[in-house]
């Protein structure tokens, strides 16, 4: 997949070396996207400098009278960027102002559904939180960014996407097991205060898991019945990706999704992952890991 354009061009600013005395280095870098006008993106490209240690980007937005609040985060320590293991959404004094995306091993650019776009603000700054994990080795990276813009002209008619994460993180995998499933029906996040017209569409879906993952699924409950929105019934880590719907799915507020995922922590399926000898695991954003995690692209209206 490309990008219908590459209208900015950025990276971390920095050739960064992982931390080799960790196993799992995460690391936080403010971009100044350097937008003179508010601008609607259609898409986006992470590409890291070094596939062998990144193993995933998640990125925030925020305003641009945020900047003191993340420098004074970024000063506290003498080199590039930040350790942030869970605080690159949450920064204090900064406001967030949503997201433009991530990468996880398989994807290439992530183009918006057709008619959809994310708003970037004016003077916005990305703060990106990079996971390298060290069995890769500790060669330096650059990851690199890559957005297409909607021309001026054709704004006013983007309907703007929301990105909704379903996680399901209370789970523990035995070790010497297979077929393990872990499953929630959990709410859509559908509120008549997000949504006053009483629903909302569907048009974008993704899942996430680690290394012991064997299949994955995401469905919509409704009217006592269930409606697949994403199967993957032998899941690979790496391959991975977001899909876009043929069709939106309608979705009514106070509607339900399931999450199921399946595992396999046995030594068989340990071993043809490159991993140790089993062990119980639980969720966590190493590699060694699991998560169980899904997203749902959402707009108000049909475009």
């Amino acid at each position: 997949m490309m990008l219908p354009s590459v209208d900015l061009a950025t990276d971390i600013g920095h050739d960064y070396v992982p931390d080799d005395s960790l196993s799992d280095d995460y690391h936080c870098f403010v971009i100044d996207l350097g937008t003179a006008e508010d601008r609607v993106a259609l898409g986006y490209q992470y590409t890291p400098g070094n596939r062998k240690t990144v193993h995933h980007v998640l990125s925030t937005l925020f305003t641009p009278d945020s900047l003191a609040a993340i420098q004074a985060v970024d000063d506290e320590t003498p080199e590039p960027g930040w350790s942030c293991f869970g605080g690159y959404s949450n920064i204090p004094g900064a406001t967030a102002a949503g997201a433009l995306g991530g990468w996880v091993p398989g994807v290439t650019a992530s183009n918006f559904p057709a008619g959809t776009g994310v708003d970037v603000p004016a003077g916005a700054l990305l703060v990106v939180q990079i996971h390298y994990n060290l069995g890769g080795g500790t060669d330096p990276d650059r990851t690199r960014l890559d957005i297409a813009f909607a021309p001026k002209e054709d704004e006013a008619g983007i309907e703007r996407l929301k990105t909704n994460p379903f996680p399901w993180p209370a789970f523990t995998l035995p070790p010497d097991e297979k077929d393990i499933v872990v499953e929630q029906v959990m709410s859509a996040r559908v509120t008549a205060k997000n949504y006053p017209d009483g629903d909302a569409f569907i048009v974008g879906v993704a899942g996430h898991m680690h290394l012991l993952g064997t299949a994955f699924s995401l469905s919509l409950v409704q009217g006592g019945g269930e409606q697949t929105i994403l199967e993957i019934p032998r899941w690979d880590f790496h391959w991975q990706g977001s899909y876009a719907l043929v069709e939106p799915i309608r979705v009514a507020v106070g509607e339900e999704v399931k999450i199921r995922c399946v595992y396999d922590n046995t030594a068989e399926h340990r071993a043809a992952q490159g991993m140790g000898p089993p062990v119980e695991v639980k969720w966590g954003e190493g590699t060694q890991d699991e998560m169980c995690l899904g997203y749902l692209q959402m707009i108000d209206n049909l475009p």
